[in-house]
């Protein structure tokens, strides 16, 4: 095997090590009023936090490297005699978009023995009428709700307790299907009783915005060695879309969650409790459309945001309450839930170069231990990024494409967080289909300011180093420009 997913690995942990060693003894040994030992503290409970998930990234990385082509056999041409009932839930969609997956999916239907529904919630009478033309050309299944209970999750519990298959697949409106899904997945599923589902990857066929390509390179680094990992430990949970599912399974559970816009994810937690397995199957056997524009691209992740944060609190609960989970699999479920507090992590971070820069308030921010934060923050980060990304792409611009997309969604992020915290649901949105919108000035307001703000702080910093000759202020500087070229990236991807 190759060493050098264990050799990132040790190195990752001695940084990490040295890193705390420096924060703490500095907290402890410092001089501080109450309101700086609590800064400190807070800034310590921060980095904790991006501790946590390059552990655990690093954790999947080395798993994955090591054990997970081992842990899969693959399976071709395999024929069913039962059928399987295969689902696209959709609401106000284009009949441009559904046309094309409708074809692509009843010829995967047609060689895996599946049959077709259209799980429509369209509001608009005149998008339902014409999906339900479109099911008649193509003698579709055509199932149209009015309530809209529960959204998606309650599409689906309305229609499973009408079928009578032993598995069911799951795709959204534009992910298309390649012909042998069915006849790959389905032998992974039936190999054991226990597995409640399978997911496949999701792949993005349309790479020609920045936005595009930055949503793919970020999905790039999910679907392959943190899902992989997941797999490994029977943490995988479903991502909603190119998922088959064992029928049975989630009607012993009640039936997809009905109270999350992220069905899928809290759905998968209840398939554990109730000691069922769930597995990865990395093979791209459907391709879909990614976000092409900043408008897009927000909505998909506020969605993405507010519903994993929303399950946060229970993950939370989870350790401490005896259940079917293991210990990997709750600690999976609460670094997999709180990943987008990322946001606001990230602006927190931005407030204490801040406070030293304009109000000299110095907290934890000293020459002595300001290289290790700038070290781990920035150069860690983008070390353990890199070398495990270039392994994939071959290049450095992806592993840019994708922290520079995640920072600048810091600000949809923390809305979504403060959502969670007050236990606020929004209505359901669609991720626009063919965007090509460019976002108005005031749609990008809060990057706009973090580019002020951090802007600011950079001269600032220069005029106060020349002025007053303390290096503090460049070290701040630094870290203040870093965060200056990250927020200005949005005009990058505002095109």
């Amino acid at each position: 095997m190759n060493k050098n997913p264990y050799i990132i690995a040790l190195t990752s942990i001695f940084v990490i090590g040295l890193y705390l060693y420096f924060l703490i003894t500095s907290l402890v040994i410092l001089d501080k009023t109450f309101i700086l030992k609590v800064l400190s503290a807070l800034l310590i409970l921060i980095n904790g936090f991006f501790i946590m998930h390059s552990l655990e990234y690093m954790y999947y990385y080395v798993s994955a490297s090591s054990k997970y082509e081992k842990s899969v056999t693959y399976y071709f041409s395999m024929y069913f005699p039962f059928k399987t009932s295969v689902f696209i839930a959709c609401y106000n969609e284009s009949t441009d978009v559904l046309e094309e997956t409708i074809i692509k999916i009843k010829q995967m239907c047609k060689i895996g023995n599946g049959v077709l529904y259209i799980l429509d919630d369209s509001t608009d009478k005149d998008k339902a009428r014409a999906v339900q033309e479109l099911c008649v050309k193509y003698r579709v299944i055509y199932i149209h709700r009015e309530n809209r209970r529960g959204y998606k999750a309650g599409a689906l519990n309305d229609i499973l307790n009408t079928i009578d298959t032993k598995y069911f697949a799951v795709f959204d409106a534009d992910q298309h299907p390649l012909p042998e899904f069915l006849n790959e997945t389905m032998p992974v599923i039936d190999d054991d009783d226990k597995i409640a589902l399978v997911q496949v990857p999701q792949k993005y066929e349309n790479n020609k915005t920045n936005v595009a390509k930055g949503a793919n390179d970020i999905q790039e680094v999910f679907y392959n060695f943190i899902t992989e990992g997941k797999s490994l430990e029977d943490s995988m949970f479903s991502c909603g879309s190119n998922v088959i599912y064992r029928t049975e399974a989630v009607r012993s559970v009640g039936g997809f969650d009905e109270n999350n816009v992220t069905e899928d994810l809290a759905t998968s937690i209840k398939l554990h409790e109730k000691g069922y397995r769930t597995v990865y199957y990395s093979r791209p056997l459907a391709l879909g459309e990614a976000p092409q524009t900043l408008n897009s691209y927000f909505i998909q992740q506020s969605r993405w945001a507010q519903g994993s944060m929303g399950i946060f609190f229970k993950t939370v609960k989870l350790l401490f309450k005896r259940n079917g989970l293991t210990i990997r699999q709750k600690f999976g479920y609460l670094v997999t839930t709180s990943w987008y507090f990322v946001g606001l992590v990230n602006m927190i971070m931005i407030i204490f170069p801040l406070l030293f820069i304009f109000f000299h308030v110095i907290s934890i921010i000293t020459p002595s231990v300001y290289i290790f934060i700038l070290a781990f923050y920035i150069l860690f980060e983008f070390f353990a990024f890199s070398i495990t990304i270039v392994n994939i792409q071959k290049s450095l611009i992806p592993v840019l494409r994708n922290i520079s997309l995640t920072f600048i969604s810091s600000p949809i992020f923390v809305k979504s967080a403060f959502y969670a915290l007050l236990g606020k649901r929004t209505s359901f949105k669609v991720t626009p289909k063919g965007d090509s919108t460019k976002l108005p000035l005031r749609g990008i307001w809060a990057q706009i300011l973090l580019i002020l703000v951090t802007g600011s702080g950079v001269i600032y910093s220069v005029i106060r180093y020349i002025y007053g000759g303390t290096i503090q202020y460049l070290f701040n500087g630094i870290f203040m420009f870093y965060f200056f070229i990250l927020s200005s990236t949005v005009f990058y991807y505002n095109k």
